[in-house]
């Protein structure tokens, strides 16, 4: 449930994809903020993005919080 509001959050589909990765129970503290960096990187490269690089800079800030809820 929590992946869909997430994935719906987002317009582009290359950051609903790494989103969505979020949701795998492999995925490392280390990874994830990587996948935060990268979303970010692309919603910078998008000027029309300004709603994905808010939540990517939301998603990196709290990454631990998030991460540790994900365990």
């Amino acid at each position: 449930m929590e992946t869909e509001f997430f994935v719906n959050f987002t317009e582009d589909d290359r950051i609903k994809q790494k989103i969505a990765l979020l949701s795998q129970s492999l995925i490392t503290l280390r990874h994830f903020r990587i996948i935060c960096d990268d979303c970010i990187d692309s919603a910078r490269s998008n000027k029309s993005a300004k709603s994905e690089l808010l939540f990517s800079k939301w998603y990196k800030i709290n990454a631990n919080k998030i991460f540790n809820l994900r365990k």
